[in-house]
């Protein structure tokens, strides 16, 4: 009986300090303290991609307090002239021209004999202020760090047909608020405040 009372209340302050709502946060500003050069919590040559589609799969959606956002998508492009490995390099060795930068990431191998190449990601960074409609459908505006990062999907799939295929992940993060929202009446555009179901997939919801 005990046990289980302190177990409740236990579930008690992990909702109350939004438990969940604080790491999404956190971890998604650690990831644009990252790519944008500030800090080096991850060592040289860290898979932030691999990173980030573990995240991207815990969290299916954002939680209820959440200030960040994170969205992964792909885009396809057809390269006929040129192959599309050739076009991505050109693209890496060029970076400074499209105002980008650079980040190299070295396979996670857990098999000494596989032949994994190193791969290079291409990060833009900007501020943008971000108009957007609360649950309550009252207009909001914040200032976000807006990071996005940039992938080339070598699968033999797109490669045999002269397929560019990028994958992509644009993080929006609060420039003003470290710590989530008091209530879940407004968010980021994309989180649960603007439209999305309530929760992470995961028996987050909540918090």
């Amino acid at each position: 009986q005990v046990t289980s009372e302190f177990i409740e209340d236990l579930d008690k302050i992990r909702v109350n300090m939004h438990m969940h709502s604080f790491t999404y946060d956190y971890h998604l500003r650690t990831i644009h303290s990252y790519i944008s050069g500030q800090q080096l919590l991850f060592k040289h040559g860290y898979h932030l991609t691999s990173f980030l589609d573990d995240f991207v799969k815990y969290y299916q959606k954002s939680p209820n307090y959440a200030r960040n956002l994170i969205y992964a998508g792909s885009v396809v492009i057809p390269s006929v002239n040129v192959a599309p490995n050739q076009l991505y390099n050109y693209i890496i060795g060029h970076n400074k021209l499209y105002g980008m930068k650079v980040i190299r990431m070295v396979p996670v191998v857990c098999d000494s004999s596989s032949d994994l190449d190193t791969e290079y990601a291409l990060v833009e960074i900007s501020n943008r202020k971000v108009s957007y409609s609360d649950a309550n459908d009252v207009q909001q505006m914040d200032s976000f760090f807006v990071g996005i990062l940039t992938i080339h999907d070598t699968a033999p799939t797109f490669v045999e047909h002269n397929l560019l295929a990028l994958g992509f992940y644009i993080l929006l993060t609060s420039q003003r608020e470290l710590f989530p929202k008091f209530s879940s009446t407004t968010g980021p555009p994309g989180s649960s405040a603007s439209g999305s179901a309530d929760g992470t997939g995961n028996g987050t919801e909540g918090c």
